[in-house]
C-alpha cells in the first residue's frame, strides 16, 4: 500500500502546470469546472496531501487539503481497476471514518462526479489520526481499501507547525489522460522464463496431406453429371467423385475383355489339370503309372491353379480400378479424392484429352503443416527435446505476431548438413486450423534450451526505445512517473528478464508508455492539486 505524500500549496480552482507535449494526444487535463471547483478563496488555501494505495484490485489516487477540525474537506478520489486500467464509471462507494476514540461515521457517494472521480466532502469533529477506508461494491461482495491515516489538525497554528513530507517529483501524467489512452500499470513480478534460441524456418506442406489425382489411362475428361469440374479453392472430402476419364474404346475395353477371357481359360485349364491328377493318382495306386508320372501331373495341376489365380487377380484389379459404366455401355474411369482438403490446382477443362501421366487435380490439407527449422548442429540437442513447446514469430503487414505452440510435434531431424547454410533441417508438425500459417512463409522459431526458472520480468510492451537504449516508466504516485534505464536479460516470448534498474513490486507502465515518453520529452512537471 502506497504512502501519503504532501504537495506544495493546494489552491482550489487554480490548476497546476500542465504538459504541452501533444495537444491531440495529451490534452486530457482535468479542466476547471465551476460546479466541481472548491469555493474557498485562494488565500485560505491549505497544504495539500496526496497518496496512492492499491488494494483488492483497485488503485486509489487521492488528493485533499490538510483537514482542520470541523471543516469540510473535499477528498478528490480517483478510482482505477488495476486489472483493466479502466476508471470506475458508475455506482456508489462508501467512505467509512473512525476517530482516534473509536467513534465511527460513514459518507456515501452515490456516483462519480465524472468517470473515475468521486468528490466526497468529509469533516472531522476531533483532532488526531483518523482511520478512513473506502468500500467499493463489486459483484456479490465489497472491496475494502484502507487509506493511510488522515491527520486532522486542531487549528491553523497546529497545521503550520506540522512537518509534512513532500510529494514525489517526476513526470506528470494525469489520471484522466491515463484512462483516455488506456494506460496499464502493473507491478514487476517474477514469472516463469525459459532460455531460448531463435532460428529461421519455412512453412511447408505435410507430405501426407497433399495428393495428386492422375488418371490411370489417357482419355477424355468429363465432369460428374449435374456438376461442374472442381474449381480452385473448393473443399473436397476423401473419396469424393471429382470427374470421369473416358478412354478410347480400342484401348481399355479390349484389355477388360481379354482379362475376362483369360479368367475363363485358366479356370478350365486348372479344372482339367486337377482331373488328370486324380486319374494318375488312381493308376499309380494300381501300379499302372510310375512315380515320375505322378509328380508331373501334380506339377501341371499347381501351374494351372496359379495361372487361374493370377488371371482372377488381374480381372479383379481392372474391375476395382475406378471403372464406371455409362448408360451407353461405354467404359469410363472415376477420379476420386484420395484425401480431404482444398483443390489447389486444376490441370485441364471439361472435354479435354488428358494424359495418363499428367495430374488433373492437386489437393492439399493445410490444417496441419510442417515448420522446417534450420538449426546449427551444436544446438540440436536442445531443439529435439520433444517435451518443450515452440514459439513462432510471424512477420506480416500488421507487424510481428507470436504464436505459442504447445502441441508442436517433432517428426524429422535431417542427417545431412547443408553446405551453404551449415544447418540441419528439423521438421515439426504444427496444427494450423485457422490457416494462419501459409505454405512457403518465412518465420522465426524459438526453441527452449534449458529449464524454466522464476525471474523478474516485464512484458515487451513496457519498453520504449530512446537513443538506442530501452527505458521504462515507473509510477511513483497516481499521476507521477519516473524514467528508468533497466538492465535487461534474456527474452522469453512476450516477456523479458529485468536484471536491475526496477525493483520487484514497483509499478511499471506496461501499456501506453510512449505517451508518457512524450510527456517526458516535453519537459512536463508533476501536476499536484489540479482543479476538479
Amino acid at each position: 500500500m502506497g504512502g501519503m505524500r504532501m504537495s506544495r500549496s493546494f489552491r482550489p480552482g487554480v490548476p497546476g502546470p500542465f504538459l504541452l507535449a501533444s495537444a491531440a494526444l495529451l490534452a486530457g487535463r482535468c479542466a476547471p469546472s465551476p460546479s466541481l471547483a472548491f469555493e474557498s478563496a485562494a488565500e485560505d488555501a491549505h497544504e495539500a496531501v496526496q497518496f496512492t494505495v492499491r488494494e483488492a484490485g483497485y488503485e486509489l489516487f487521492v488528493e485533499y487539503e490538510a483537514p482542520l477540525v470541523a471543516e469540510a474537506v473535499r477528498f478528490i478520489t480517483h478510482v482505477t481497476d488495476t486489472r483493466t486500467g479502466e476508471p470506475r464509471r458508475a455506482g456508489p462507494v462508501t467512505f467509512r471514518l473512525r476517530s482516534p476514540a473509536g467513534d465511527e461515521d460513514e459518507h456515501i457517494e452515490e456516483a462519480p462526479a465524472r468517470d473515475g472521480i468521486y468528490l466526497p466532502e468529509l469533516s472531522f469533529p476531533t483532532a488526531g489520526e483518523w482511520a478512513v477506508s473506502i468500500e467499493i461494491p463489486q459483484g456479490a461482495g465489497t472491496a475494502v481499501v484502507p487509506f493511510p491515516a488522515v491527520l486532522v489538525h486542531a487549528d491553523r497554528a497546529a497545521l503550520q507547525d506540522a512537518v509534512l513530507p513532500e510529494a514525489p517529483e517526476g513526470i506528470g501524467f494525469l489520471k484522466e489522460q491515463q484512462w483516455r489512452l488506456h494506460t496499464r500499470i502493473q507491478p514487476l513480478m517474477r514469472r516463469s522464463l525459459t532460455h531460448r534460441i531463435e532460428v529461421p524456418a519455412i512453412v511447408r506442406p505435410a507430405p501426407e496431406r497433399q495428393a495428386s489425382v492422375t488418371p490411370p489411362v489417357a482419355g477424355r475428361l468429363e465432369a460428374v453429371e449435374a456438376k461442374p469440374l472442381p474449381r480452385l479453392g473448393l473443399r473436397v472430402e476423401q473419396g469424393e467423385l471429382l470427374a470421369y476419364v473416358r478412354p478410347p474404346f480400342s484401348d481399355y475395353l479390349v484389355r477388360v475383355q481379354a482379362a475376362e477371357a483369360e479368367v475363363v481359360r485358366s479356370r478350365l485349364a486348372s479344372e482339367r489339370a486337377q482331373t488328370i491328377l486324380e486319374r494318375v493318382e488312381k493308376l499309380y495306386e494300381r501300379k499302372a503309372r510310375s512315380e515320375s508320372d505322378l509328380e508331373e501331373a501334380r506339377f501341371a495341376a499347381r501351374i494351372a491353379e496359379a495361372e487361374s489365380t493370377a488371371a482372377e487377380a488381374v480381372s479383379e484389379t481392372l474391375a476395382t480400378s475406378g471403372i464406371a459404366t455409362s448408360d451407353g455401355g461405354q467404359v469410363r474411369f472415376e477420379l476420386r479424392a484420395p484425401i480431404a482438403g482444398f483443390v489447389r490446382e486444376v490441370g485441364s477443362v471439361n472435354g479435354a484429352f488428358v494424359d495418363a501421366k499428367a495430374p488433373v487435380f492437386r489437393l492439399r490439407d493445410s490444417s496441419v503443416v510442417h515448420v522446417e527449422a534450420l538449426v546449427r548442429p551444436d544446438a540440436l540437442a536442445g531443439v529435439v527435446d520433444r517435451e518443450r513447446p515452440l514459439i513462432l514469430r510471424l512477420r506480416g503487414v500488421g507487424g510481428v505476431k507470436e504464436v505459442f505452440l504447445a502441441r508442436a510435434k517433432l517428426v524429422f531431424v535431417g542427417d545431412e548438413i547443408d553446405a551453404h547454410t551449415l544447418t540441419v533441417p528439423v521438421h515439426f508438425e504444427v496444427p494450423n486450423p485457422d490457416q494462419e500459417l501459409r505454405i512457403g512463409e518465412l518465420v522465426e522459431v524459438q526453441f527452449p534450451t534449458g529449464p524454466s526458472r522464476e525471474e523478474p520480468a516485464l512484458p515487451l510492451t513496457a519498453l520504449v526505445e530512446e537513443d538506442g537504449r530501452h527505458v521504462v516508466f515507473v509510477q511513483l504516485g497516481g499521476e507521477t512517473f519516473e524514467k528508468r534505464y533497466p538492465e535487461l536479460g534474456f527474452r522469453d516470448g512476450s516477456y523479458v528478464q529485468v536484471v536491475s534498474g526496477v525493483a520487484e513490486g514497483e509499478w511499471v507502465v506496461t501499456e501506453g508508455p510512449y505517451a508518457i515518453r512524450l510527456a517526458s520529452a516535453a519537459g512536463a512537471v508533476p501536476v499536484h492539486g489540479h482543479a476538479h
